[in-house]
Formats: structure tokens, sequence, C-alpha cells
């Protein structure tokens, strides 16, 4: 099999070809940053709107990693008290994202767009609303996934200059206690990530809907900027 630096001596119409099948041969972390944020946003209106609120948009999945994402969640950063005290609404500027969007993206269920082109389905929900850090999704393992052996998610936030796909650890993702290896992440899980400007750890929660009523929450029994949940059981009285 030919090697990539030896395709690069294949006459040039050839070489286009194999170009537009295999593009993670050539691009760069910006080439990649700039096609995934431009086949959702092709209008960066309702992007810097949310910046200009103090909002740091970021892009939340274990597909982030791959050529081309089929599942991500599109959540609002901000640096206020664990990320859910006095975060600005952004709920009168949800026709504007709407309108944002690449033109052929289809509301395929509440809160959840798909963009044919990429294939690419986008849950919305965070981005619309001021539901602080629960983000009702339908599958929330799937922004989960393993390497070696470990579970890891990932993020990559808009206009940021590094340009860089960030992993979170097994160590910063909670479930429903299950064994003391990992947590169940199929109904409800929480993922710890760095929050942009001040690159301050924060937990947001990715649930099916109506997991509080089943559930209930523990946490490390500290207060302030310490305060972490670290789990939730179910509750005696399972539906």
């Amino acid at each position: 099999m030919a090697s990539v630096s030896s395709l690069t001596y294949l006459p040039g119409a050839i070489w286009l070809t194999v170009k537009s099948y295999i593009p993670s041969l050539w691009e760069t972390p910006e080439d990649k940053y700039n096609r995934l944020w431009n086949s959702i946003f092709p209008n960066k209106a309702w992007l810097w709107s949310m910046v200009d609120k103090g909002l740091y948009p970021v892009l939340i999945g274990c597909d982030l990693d791959k050529t081309k994402p089929k599942y991500l969640v599109l959540v609002l950063g901000h640096n206020g008290d664990g990320g859910k005290h006095y975060k600005p609404d952004p709920s009168n500027q949800a026709d504007l994202l709407q309108k944002c969007f690449h033109p052929t993206a289809q509301n395929i269920a509440p809160g959840e767009w798909y963009f044919p082109k990429t294939e690419l389905t986008l849950n919305v929900k965070d981005a619309r609303s001021s539901d602080y850090h629960y983000t009702d999704v339908s599958k929330p393992g799937r922004l989960v996934s393993y390497k070696r052996g470990s579970q890891y998610s990932a993020y990559q936030y808009w206009n940021d200059n590094s340009f860089a796909v960030r992993h979170i650890q097994s160590k910063d993702i909670v479930g429903i206690k299950k064994n003391l290896r990992e947590d169940d992440i199929s109904d409800i899980l929480g993922l710890t990530w760095e929050h942009l400007p001040n690159k301050t750890l924060r937990q947001h929660f990715f649930q099916k809907a109506g997991m509080e009523t089943r559930t209930n929450q523990f946490d490390n029994n500290k207060r302030g900027s310490s305060y972490k949940v670290i789990g939730w059981k179910w509750k005696n009285l399972r539906v």
C-alpha cells in the first residue's frame, strides 16, 4: 500500500480525488475545527451573540474524535458558581440560533437537529434555555465511549485559538453507581471539564427526561467551588 507521502506525487487530478475521500490525511487541527463548526453554523451571528453575553459555546461528545461526528450536544459554558448561578438567559436568541444553522438542517425532535450533509445529530436544548447545568438527552450514554478500557468523552470550544479537542477522562465521568470500577451512564451522567475563560472545572449533567424523580443525587459533602456531585442511586420505587 502506498504511503501518505508517496501519494503527494500522484497527478494533480488524481490527488484531488484521493483527498476528497480521505480528508484526515491532510487536515490540520484548525482545518478540522473549521470544517465542523462551519458545517453547523455557516452564519456565526448566534455564536458571537452568546460570547457577548458571557456564554461560551462548546460541543460535547466522544464523537468529536471522529472525522464525521454523529451525535453531539451544544452547551453554553459559564463562569458562575458551579456554572449554574446567574447564568445569562439565551432564550431570546433561540430564533437567531435556528437561522444560523446550515440551511439543510432538520428539526427531528424537540431540541434536536439533524444535518444531512454530515449526518450529525445535534442536541441544542441547553443552548436555547437557562436550565443551568441539566440537559435532557434521549441517550446519555452516546456521549461516552471507551479507550484503553476506560470511559472518556470530549469537548471543543467555539472561538478557541488552540482548535483543540480536549478529552474528559473517566475520573470526571459519573453516573448511577454500579460497582467500584465504573458507573452506569445509560440514563444519567455528569461530565466535568474546564470552562472558559478562567478554566475553572465545572460539572454538567445529561439525563433522560424525568430522571430527577427516579433517582437520588449524592455529593462530596463540600460547599462552594469544592462542591461536586459524585453520582446517583435509583430510588426504592423504580418505574
